[in-house]
This record gives C-alpha cells, structure tokens and sequence, in this order.
C-alpha cells in the first residue's frame, strides 16, 4: 500500500444537511491509478579526466543509456518503452500515437526503428548465452512456423528448454537451422514428425497431440476407406492408454518402463495387421509408424520430458499474432532484433522474471548486477 487517505465530511452531499458528530461506521475501499507521466529531459555535463597509466581522457558512463556512449539520444527506459509494445504487437503508428498521447513526445518511425535494433544489438551477446544455456538442458521442445522478410518466405524457429527460449528467423526450414542453434546437442528433442529435427539430439518424442489431430482430420476431412476406422480406433487407444500410464504411474519409473515395452509391441502388432491395407490413409500412417515408432514413448522412459509439443507452440503463438498484424519484417536486421528481442522476453517469462526490470539491470552501464 502507497498511501493511506482517511475521508471524511460534516455536510451531506446530497441535500446539505448538517451530519452527525460521530461517524456511524467505516469501510475501507483500495484505488488501483497511475500517476501522470511526462518526459524527462536531462542534461549531462560530462567532465573528463586524464589517466596517467592509460594515457588517455576517461569520461564518467552516462546513466541510464546503453553502452554509457555520449551520442545516444534516448535514455534506456523510452528505448525498452519502444521495444516492450512492438513485441506485444503494435505498429509503429500506433506505438506514435501512444507515446504522444501518454508523454507529448513526438518520435519518428526511424527512431524507433533505431530504439529497437540498438536494443537488439546491445542483447547480441545474451542471445548467444541463450543458445549455449540450451545445449546443456535434458530436453527441448522444438517449432517452427512460417515468417516473411521484405515480403518474401522465411522461417520463424523456436527451441524451448525449461529455463531458456530462442528464436530463430532464417530462410530455410530444413536441417542446417537447428544444427546450427543447438551445435551437438546430446538430449531429447520433443517435435512434431517434420523431418529436420531428426538431425538434432540423440533421442526423440513426437508430439502424440500432433497424431490425434491427424487422426481426427483424417476421418472428417479425408473420406478414409472402410480399413481406416478399426486403424483409427486401434491407433487412438494406444495413444491415450499412454498418456494415462504416464500420468498415472508419475513415481514408478520401473512400471512406466515396462508399459512403454507393451506399448511398443501394441505398435508393432498394428503395423503388422494393416501391413498388406492398401487404404492409402492407412498407408500414409503405416509409413510414418514404422519410421517413428521408437519416438512415440519416450516420455515414458525419461522424467521430465513431455507426450506433447505445447511448449513451443504456446512461444509462437505471440509471433504469429505480430506476422498477423505486421506481415513479418522489412529488413534482415529487423528479423534479427525480433528474433533477439522475442528469446529475452520469452525467456523472462519463463523464469517469472519483468522484461523491462531485467533489461534494465543488463543494459544500464550504471547499474549493480
């Protein structure tokens, strides 16, 4: 609580009759406002001073700029302001507007393109952290979806571990990328069954989700043969039998390893009895199966690793709005920052940490960390 405020009054506001001495009873009502905000310019009068053991003038960092350099316009706060509602999906204009209507400050489309990049840049090295703090984690979760640069198709990647998230934006979608953001990473990737995870990691989980869905979307939209419902049927149990083994057997690794051996074998046995279907639904699933099929049930054998890919779809999701709104980036250095910026807000945010607090303490020269 900022402030305690005790209201009272001797004059009835309704008719102006006089009230009584004694107050009859109290209550308490709390006002969650804001105060009201204004720009703050500041002046800095920078004396430098001559080492004699560098032999060179040193001046006095400035606060609150990134780097501390002397020809930055704008303070660190109004930059992150720039940056913290282009990530919620704002348009320059209406980033214009909001900074007039709250602060009478006028900022061009170039400055704040300017807030953003320099903030970007100055994260260059966390963003590299990040990608390292990846490769030592058990597992990861593992998306990608579709991204436009100068109106042409790009690839957004995202790589999701329990503490770290990094963004990728590249032009390819195939294996290179997450070679080249995980190096050699030695654990489990969880993904749906795109290929290019396959190169990554050294065990695997498919998204189940991933294969219900397909399921369901092949019986609505597909018009399946008549082999395809008894599949389905079949294939469908088997999934959720082990999504319920695996929740219900959550403190019994011995259990939950011997009905991964069971499910696997259920597989095998489903393989086996459609194996000569040619429903080309069937087919289609058979082929995945056989190629999959020691992907399906990891979870069960490894603590911490989930059935599902949830993970990296929930971090897309913020950046499929923004592609929505924005239709991507107009620059190669602009999918870069947004790649940048994105990986240190979603990984605040994974750690419940504030974006704008932590950006504070890392790019304030000034500031104890």
């Amino acid at each position: 609580m900022d402030e305690t405020i005790e209201l009272d009054q001797s004059i009835c506001h309704r008719c102006g009759g006089v009230l009584s001495e004694r107050p009859t009873d109290s209550y308490t009502r709390v006002v969650e406002d804001i105060v009201p905000a204004r720009a703050v310019v500041t002046k800095y009068v920078v004396r430098r001073r001559y080492c004699c053991r560098c032999r060179r003038q040193v001046s006095a960092p400035i606060p609150n700029v990134i780097d501390g350099g002397s020809n930055e316009r704008f303070g660190l706060r109004l930059m992150l302001l720039v940056v913290s509602l282009k990530l919620l999906g704002l348009s320059y204009e209406k980033v214009a507007s909001l900074l007039k209507l709250l602060f009478d400050l006028d900022l061009t489309e170039a400055a704040m393109v300017h807030c953003v990049l320099t903030v970007a840049r100055a994260f260059g090295p966390r963003y590299e952290g990040l990608k390292e703090e990846l490769r030592r984690e058990a597992s990861l979760h593992g998306d990608e979806t579709s991204w436009r640069v100068k109106g042409r198709n790009h690839w957004l990647w995202a790589f999701v571990g329990r503490w770290s998230v990094v963004y990728e934006v590249a032009k390819s979608r195939g294996k290179d990328v997450p070679k080249r953001v995980l190096g050699d990473y030695g654990g489990t990737m969880i993904s749906d069954s795109w290929g290019a995870w396959n190169h990554v990691g050294e065990r695997w989980q498919r998204c189940l989700v991933h294969y219900l869905r397909e399921v369901e979307d092949t019986i609505k939209y597909k018009s399946p043969g008549k082999d395809f419902a008894p599949f389905a049927k079949r294939f469908r149990r088997i999934l959720r039998d082990s999504i319920r083994a695996g929740e219900r057997m959550v403190n019994d690794p011995a259990e939950r390893l011997r009905a991964k051996g069971r499910l696997e074998a259920r597989v095998e046995t489903l393989i086996q009895s459609y194996s000569s279907s040619s429903e080309r639904n069937c087919v289609r699933f058979l082929k995945r199966l056989r190629r999959e099929r020691g992907m399906l049930f990891t979870f069960l054998e490894e603590e911490g690793v989930d059935w599902n890919n949830n993970a990296a779809e929930r971090a897309l999701r913020s950046s499929v709005v923004i592609r929505k709104i924005t239709y991507g980036n107009q620059s190669d250095e602009g999918a870069r920052a947004h790649a940048v910026l994105m990986s240190i807000r979603e990984t605040c945010s994974l750690r419940k940490e504030n974006f704008f607090d932590y950006a504070m303490q890392q790019l304030n020269p000034t500031s104890e960390r």
